[in-house]
C-alpha cells in the first residue's frame, strides 16, 4: 500500500488520487496512518459485503476430522492444527444447523468457499449463498446469525451473483445433505451434525 502524508494530500492531490486508482493509499498524520483512499470499485465491494450481512466474530477452538485440515497445514504448529480442526468442525456443525433451519422454511441455501472445499483455516469465515426473495433476506440473516453464533460468516443472495459468474461461484457448493454425504463417504462426522 502506498503512503502519503496529509501535506502531500493537500499539495499533490492529483498524484494521490492517481495512486489511489491503482489500489488503497494510506494517508498519514504525524507519521500515523489515519485514513485510506481506494478505488470506488473496492469501496463498493466492501459496502456490498457489509450490506449483505458480513459478520466477523472471535475465533472459536473446539473438536474435528483431519481430512478438513488446510492443505498447507504443515505451516502450523501442532496445537494450531488442532485448533483449526476444532474450529472447522464447529463451523460445519453450525453451518449444517443453519442450512437445516433454512431448508425447513423452504429456503434454498448452500455453503461455498473454504469450508465447502475443505481448505478452512484459522482466518476463514463461512460463506453462505441463499436463494430467497429480497423481502425475506433480513429474516434469513437472523436465522443464520442464530445458528452461527460468534462464528464469522458472509451472506450472498443468489440473485446478486451475475448469471455469467454463477457456475464458477457455486462450484463445489454444499447444502446440508451435501455435508452429510461427505461424512458418510469418509466415516467421520463432527459433533453436532446428524
Amino acid at each position: 500500500m502506498q503512503t502519503f502524508t496529509s501535506v502531500d494530500l493537500q499539495k499533490r492531490t492529483g498524484d494521490v488520487q492517481r495512486a489511489a486508482l491503482t489500489g488503497p493509499v494510506a494517508i498519514t498524520v504525524h507519521g500515523t496512518p489515519r485514513t485510506v483512499m481506494l478505488p470506488i470499485e473496492q469501496f463498493e465491494g466492501l459496502s456490498a459485503k457489509k450490506s449483505l450481512g458480513v459478520r466477523h466474530g472471535p475465533m472459536d477452538a473446539l473438536s474435528i476430522p483431519s481430512r478438513l485440515i488446510n492443505k498447507r497445514m504443515d505451516r502450523f504448529a501442532p496445537d494450531d492444527a488442532l485448533e483449526i480442526i476444532a474450529r472447522a468442525n464447529l463451523a460445519i456443525a453450525r453451518s449444517v444447523k443453519a442450512l437445516d433451519a433454512l431448508d425447513i422454511l423452504g429456503i434454498r441455501a448452500w455453503v461455498i468457499g473454504s469450508l465447502a472445499r475443505g481448505t478452512f483455516n484459522a482466518h476463514s469465515d463461512v460463506d453462505f449463498v441463499v436463494d430467497a426473495l429480497p423481502a425475506r433476506q433480513r429474516f434469513v440473516l437472523l436465522v443464520i446469525e442464530e445458528a452461527m453464533k460468534d462464528m464469522p460468516f458472509d451472506l450472498v443472495p443468489f440473485d446478486r451473483i451475475p448469471e455469467s459468474d454463477r457456475e464458477f461461484f457455486m462450484e463445489g457448493s454444499l447444502d446440508a445433505s451435501g455435508f452429510r454425504s461427505r461424512f458418510t463417504q469418509t466415516g467421520t462426522t463432527p459433533e453436532g451434525v446428524r
